[in-house]
């Protein structure tokens, strides 16, 4: 190899090992601060968050206007990210169509459990528990349940590992997701 192309690769390399996404693959889940959690408020739902954990709204979306997506990461690999339609859906349809592209990229599903709550809401939902990238152990949750013309997709991801640390934290937005 010669001297530039090791330049370009060291350029490269140090450029991804500063970026927190990459870095954050790496790190171990941190226990989340639920003592003074963050509020998300949107015209249908408000929530509570850990702290030290990041909230991302789409922003983006210009095209369909009758969809809102919002995602909630951990300090680690784990996040919820929550799917608004502006239009009534079947619940298990939602969550059929969830679990089949899950299934087919992400999750070898070993377990299957059905739910008909998230939290205080009622619908349907699955927890999908197996190898996530066809090697570590860790479930994916979907949840769908409709309101009011409106229907909510909860998508829940972690692994195994991460599931005791981050507990608190999924147990803070279940609790105080509310809608208006």
């Amino acid at each position: 190899m010669n001297l530039k192309s090791f330049r370009i690769i060291l350029v490269i390399l140090l450029f991804v090992l500063n970026c927190k996404k990459f870095q954050a693959f790496f790190e171990e889940e941190k226990i989340p601060d639920i003592t003074n959690p963050k509020i998300i408020m949107q015209d249908l739902f408000e929530l509570k968050y850990p702290s030290n954990w990041i909230y991302q709204e789409d922003k983006e979306n210009k095209i369909n206007l009758d969809f809102k997506s919002y995602l909630i990461e951990s300090s680690g690999n784990s996040y919820i990210q929550i799917f608004v339609y502006g239009t009534a859906m079947d619940n298990k349809a939602c969550v059929d169509e969830f679990k089949s592209e899950f299934e087919e990229d992400l999750i070898e599903s070993e377990k299957i459990e059905e739910r008909d709550s998230w939290g205080k809401q009622k619908g349907y939902g699955v927890k999908l528990t197996g190898k996530i990238l066809f090697l570590n152990p860790g479930s994916v949750n979907i949840f769908c349940f409709t309101e009011k013309e409106n229907t909510f997709s909860i998508i829940e991801f972690y692994y195994e590992s991460d599931f005791e640390k981050i507990k608190p934290g999924l147990f803070l937005i279940q609790s105080s997701f509310k809608l208006f």
